[in-house]
């Protein structure tokens, strides 16, 4: 590294800290990312995150003012954006406190697309380098651990790492040994979110590559299609878990449910008051497992009239569990565009950075009461909800680029015909389809490894566009 121009250092040693932050949160998560640094006259801890992020802004910094990086307008368009969200947290954490910090970490964190894109070099994915992030991609999809939803975007890595690998008898060799590590169960077992959001970067795949790549005649696309269709459902079939499955099968009777329910709560809404609440920046795991033992259990009496599809297969999750979990994330998203409506033209902008959010449904049954009494606010499980619960029409324009640079990743890959494009791009559709009903961008150890990827592929594109333009 020593003999590295200064520019290539910086981009090797930013890129080498986000993958080594990015193999903590793959192998503990949360108890990784919660490691932290307390800082009394500041009241509220730094995360591990935040030093990144701050170490990584120091690092493009040094590189752009000493090697002349050219800012285009998408740059000062994204650093506008930064600047806005930064000062919008500082005014929202002198009304509301540092929780102003956590909910401007969902729009923040979007700088790793950046860093991302800036510090990309196509040499740092070849040679001695691919086999060291194989083996950590085959580590995590192995059967000798459990990554949970790092699970795809270990294994279509580990794929795409070992298509760069030359000469072809050692791509036999590697593609020999990751089959035979392989967790096999984990692509398809495990929660409803991971289910579909595997199930959808499959389709994408299938519809990519049958439709643009596969150079047969169209009767044989078909045949090829309805092959690969009936593999994904056969997997379905023998590792999902079925009561999950048939919960979202049922969806009709889960938003009659949801229905039953709110009919309840909206007369009860009327006269309920909500109790004051201290807010809390975060509570780590471990006092999660002290603490949380033996909270009251939901409020019965509004349930008491509801009809329950039932339904059910004995071994698997509970099927009244998991519907339960879908009315559960449909309340509180009740509860948010009730008070996006009520806040008239203010909505707009959203609610703001720092203001808890509540569910007054959720409240009135005290379902979940253990967490949100104890922190003061609840999050909402989707992260475009929360986008625009946030900041209105900004947080809709964040969604609005992320699918716009989804697009025209895509488009981008097919017209260069690139697999390895379209195998990224996969990854970033699990992640994207995650986001509807988990908490993702929200935490910096699902975020900055989403928003890293979406700039590295976005940075690949360019450069495989790029050359293709020079060779014409």
């Amino acid at each position: 590294m020593g003999n590295l121009p200064e520019g290539r250092m910086i981009d090797r040693i930013a890129l080498f800290l986000i993958g080594l932050y990015s193999l903590g949160s793959a192998l503990w998560g949360s108890n990784f990312s919660e490691r932290h640094l307390t800082v009394p006259s500041l009241g509220f801890p730094v995360f591990i995150g935040e030093m990144l992020l701050a170490a990584c802004l120091l690092l493009w910094a040094v590189k752009y003012w000493r090697h002349g990086m050219t800012l285009t307008r998408w740059h000062k368009a994204f650093f506008v954006y930064f600047v806005f969200i930064v000062c919008k947290a500082l005014w929202d954490f002198g009304g509301w406190g540092p929780l102003a910090f956590r909910n401007a970490a969902l729009f923040y964190y979007t700088i790793f697309a950046l860093f991302g894109y800036s510090f990309y070099k196509k040499e740092y994915f070849q040679g001695k380098w691919v086999y060291g992030i194989l083996a950590v991609c085959m580590f995590l999809t192995s059967r000798f651990w459990d990554c949970g939803y790092f699970w795809y975007t270990a294994f279509i890595l580990a794929v795409v790492l070992i298509m760069t690998v030359r000469p072809v008898k050692g791509k036999l060799l590697l593609s020999a040994v990751l089959l035979g590590l392989l967790q096999y169960p984990a692509i398809f077992a495990g929660s409803r979110t991971h289910l579909m959001s595997v199930l959808t970067a499959l389709l994408f795949l299938t519809v990519i590559f049958v439709a643009y790549f596969l150079k047969v005649s169209p009767k044989a696309k078909v045949w090829i299609a309805c092959c690969a269709l009936a593999a994904v459902l056969a997997g379905v079939y023998v590792f999902a878990d079925r009561n999950g499955v048939q919960s979202c099968l049922k969806l009709r009777d889960m938003v009659d449910m949801y229905s039953q329910i709110t009919a309840k709560l909206d007369e009860k809404r009327k006269t309920y008051h909500q109790q004051s609440l201290r807010v809390a920046v975060y509570h780590d795991n471990k006092y999660k497992i002290e603490h949380m033992s033996g909270q009251a259990g939901i409020n019965q009496e509004v349930f008491k009239d509801v009809h329950y599809s039932g339904g059910g297969v004995s071994g698997y999750r509970n099927f009244n569990d998991a519907q339960g979990n879908g009315i559960f994330r449909m309340l509180i998203w009740h509860d948010m565009f009730i008070e996006l409506k009520e806040g008239g033209l203010r909505s707009l902008l959203g609610v703001g950075l720092g203001k808890p959010q509540r569910s007054v449904s959720l409240e009135m049954l005290w379902w979940g009461g253990g967490e949100w009494s104890r922190d003061g606010w609840i999050t909402p499980h989707n992260v475009y909800f929360h986008f625009i619960y946030r900041l209105g029409a900004v947080g809709l324009l964040v969604i609005i680029a992320m699918f716009a640079i989804v697009v025209y990743l895509t488009r981008s890959f097919i017209a260069l015909r690139s697999a390895t494009g379209v195998l990224l791009v996969s990854i970033l559709a699990y992640w994207m389809m995650a986001c509807n009903s988990l908490v993702i961008l929200e935490l910096p150890h699902y975020a900055i490894p989403f928003w890293t990827l979406m700039g590295l592929t976005w940075a690949y594109g360019n450069e495989q566009l790029a050359r293709r333009k020079q060779v014409k």
